[in-house]
C-alpha cells in the first residue's frame, strides 16, 4: 500500500513541479527507501524493526528468517525461509505480463538469492537435527544453482553489444571490479555440495559424501579442509566426531545507483541512473581455533565468496544494462518533442519514462561478504577459543566455546556471525 501511495505522489508532483522533482522523489522515497535496512554491526534488533515493515515480501521473509537463524530461533527461521521459497516459486508461475508488475515495485530475488535461501534453510534444518528436510533443501539449492547458471549464461550470450555503447561509462566501474577476482565464476558456490556431503556423512553414506566433496573441491582446489574430508570419505573409515563451524563474515555488496546528467537535445538534459554496488570491504583474513594452551587447532576455509558472486554477475550483465540506459536517452529526446507538441499527453509519456528508467535497487542486505567453515576433531573436555585474525595477523576478537554433542547427530554444528572484526553475540532475546 505504501508503494502505491508514493507512486500517486510522484504523479501529482510531476504535474505540479516537473519531471526532475518527480524523479528525485521516486529515487529517494521509493526505490531507495523500500529496502535499505542495513545490518549495522550486530544490531539485529534494530534491523528487524525496519525489515518487518517492508512491503518487499521476498526480502522481508528471507531476512526475518536469517535473523531468527542467527538468534538460534530455528523454528521461526524455518517458517520464514519456507514463506520466501513459496513466494518466489509462486511468482515464477505467474503470467509473463502480470498487472502487479506495473502497480508495485516487486522483487523476486536474484538467482544467487534463491540459491542462498535454500543453503540457509538446509543449514537451519541440520542444526535442529532434521536430516531429511536438510537433504531436500540441499538438493533444491544444487538444482536452483544449476538452473540459474543456465539462465544467466543464456541471457549473457543473447546480448550483442551495440556500436553506441560508451566505453567511458564502462570505465566508471574499474574501481568496483578491482576488488574481486575477475576469474571467479558468478555461480561458484560449493556451499550446497559441502552441506550435502555433511548430510551423507551423518547417514554413513561415504561414497555419496565423497562425490559431493569432490564437486565442492572443484571450485576451491586449495581448500585443506575439503581435501582432508575427501581423504576421510575415500578411506571409508568410521569418521570420528568432528566440530563443523560456519562463519558469516562481513557484509555483501548492496545495489545502488549513480545519477549523472546527460544532454538529450541542445536545450534539454536527462538524469541517467547508472546501476552499481556499494562495497563493504572486510579486513578479516581468517578465523582460527586454539586450544587451552594456545596451539592452533584449525583455520577457516572459504565456502562461498558472495562479494565476487554478486560483482562478477553484475560485471557480465553491465554492457547490456548500459546499452538499455543509452536507449533511454533516445526515448527522452522523443518525449521532449512529444511534450513540446502535444502538451499533457506528452507529459504523461515523459512521466512513465521517468518511473521505468529507474534501476531495481532491492538487495538481500543481510547476506555476508563470504561464508567460511572450520572443521576439526576435538579433544574431550577441552575448551577452545575462536579468534578473528586481520590481514596483518592481528587478533581482532576472541570467543571461547566448548562443543556440546547431541545424541541425534554425529558431529557438532554451529554458525557464528562476524561483523566489523567482532563476533556478534546475537542469541535470541
Amino acid at each position: 500500500m505504501v508503494l502505491r501511495v508514493w507512486l500517486l505522489a510522484v504523479v501529482w508532483l510531476f504535474f505540479l513541479f516537473g519531471c526532475q522533482s518527480a524523479s528525485n522523489l521516486l529515487h529517494s522515497k521509493i526505490l531507495h527507501r523500500s529496502y535499505n535496512a542495513q545490518l549495522s554491526s550486530c544490531d539485529l534488533k534494530a534491523a528487524k524493526k525496519r525489515i518487518v515493515k517492508s512491503e518487499v515480501l521476498f526480502l522481508r521473509d528471507v531476512q526475518l528468517g536469517q535473523i531468527a537463524f542467527y538468534q538460534k530461533d530455528f523454528r521461526n527461521a524455518e517458517i520464514y525461509f519456507n514463506k520466501a521459497v513459496d513466494f518466489y516459486q509462486h511468482r515464477e508461475k505467474r503470467p509473463v505480463l502480470a498487472l502487479s508488475d506495473y502497480l508495485v515495485f516487486d522483487y523476486n530475488g536474484e538467482g544467487y538469492d534463491k540459491v542462498f535461501l535454500h543453503n540457509y534453510n538446509a543449514l537451519n534444518y541440520l542444526l535442529i537435527g532434521d536430516l531429511e528436510n536438510a537433504m531436500v533443501e540441499s538438493r533444491n539449492s544444487d538444482f536452483i544453482q544449476r538452473q540459474e547458471r543456465v539462465k544467466f549464461y543464456k541471457e549473457i550470450s543473447s546480448y550483442h553489444p551495440s556500436k553506441q555503447l560508451d566505453q567511458s561509462l564502462l570505465n566508471r566501474y574499474e574501481v568496483l571490479f578491482s576488488h574481486v577476482n575477475p576469474a571467479h565464476n558468478p555461480y561458484q558456490n560449493p556451499f550446497s555440495f559441502y552441506l550435502s556431503a555433511l548430510l551423507y556423512e551423518e547417514k554413513g553414506a561415504y561414497d555419496e559424501a565423497m562425490i559431493d566433496m569432490q564437486n565442492a573441491l572443484k571450485w576451491y582446489p586449495d581448500s585443506s579442509i575439503m581435501k582432508e574430508k575427501l581423504a576421510i570419505y575415500k578411506s571409508h573409515k568410521k569418521n570420528r566426531k568432528r566440530v563443523e563451524i560456519f562463519f558469516d563474515i562481513g557484509r555483501s555488496p548492496v545495489k545502488t545507483q549513480e545519477n549523472i546528467s546527460v544532454k538529450v537535445t541542445a536545450d534539454a538534459s536527462k538524469m541517467l541512473y547508472l546501476p552499481s554496488f556499494e562495497l563493504y570491504l572486510s579486513d578479516i583474513s581468517k578465523i582460527i581455533v586454539t586450544d587451552s594452551i594456545g596451539n592452533v587447532v584449525a583455520t577457516s576455509s572459504i565456502l562461498s565468496d558472495i562479494k565476487a558472486i554478486k560483482i562478477n554477475a553484475f560485471k557480465k550483465k553491465l554492457p547490456s544494462l548500459l546499452d538499455k540506459l543509452i536507449s533511454e536517452i533516445a526515448k527522452e529526446a522523443i518525449s521532449y518533442e512529444v511534450t513540446k507538441h502535444y502538451g499533457t499527453a506528452g507529459s504523461f509519456y515523459k512521466m512513465l519514462n521517468v518511473i521505468y528508467s529507474q534501476n531495481n535497487n532491492f538487495s538481500w542486505i543481510l547476506l555476508p561478504e563470504r561464508i567460511e567453515v572450520i572443521s576439526f576433531v576435538p579433544k574431550k573436555k577441552e575448551n577452545y577459543i575462536l579468534k578473528v585474525i586481520d590481514k596483518n595477523g592481528k587478533i581482532l576478537d576472541r570467543l571461547s566455546f566448548c562443543p556440546n554433542f547431541t545424541k541425534n547427530l554425529k558431529n557438532f554444528y554451529h554458525c557464528y556471525v562476524v561483523k566489523d572484526g567482532k563476533f556478534c553475540r546475537v542469541e535470541e532475546e
